[in-house]
């Protein structure tokens, strides 16, 4: 049978690397420092911000709290498609 999680301690993903660095940096912290304000060890929090594991959702509001800014900053931001398309290529318009 799986364990069940309080609603704030399951796991809500992995956040971005990119986002969460940028964060942090832009307010002068350290992995270090940040690891501290939210209650973690420094390992964690690299493993935090390399993606390598999920986050719960009260770690990502304690995040957030820390570098003052919004929890949705901190997920992956999209990238624009640069896939190509696959089949045949469109006639043109004319």
């Amino acid at each position: 049978m799986r364990e069940k999680y309080a609603r704030d301690q399951r796991p809500a993903g992995r956040i971005s690397n990119p986002a969460t660095t940028e964060e942090r940096v832009a307010r002068g912290l350290t992995q270090e420092e940040l690891a501290e304000r939210v209650g973690i060890g420094p390992r964690q929090m690299q493993r935090v911000e390399t993606g390598k594991v999920n986050v719960k959702l009260s770690l990502i509001f304690e995040l957030s709290a820390a570098l003052q800014t919004d929890p949705t900053s901190l997920f992956s931001r999209p990238k624009p498609s640069t896939a190509r398309r696959v089949g045949r290529p469109r006639k043109p318009a004319g």
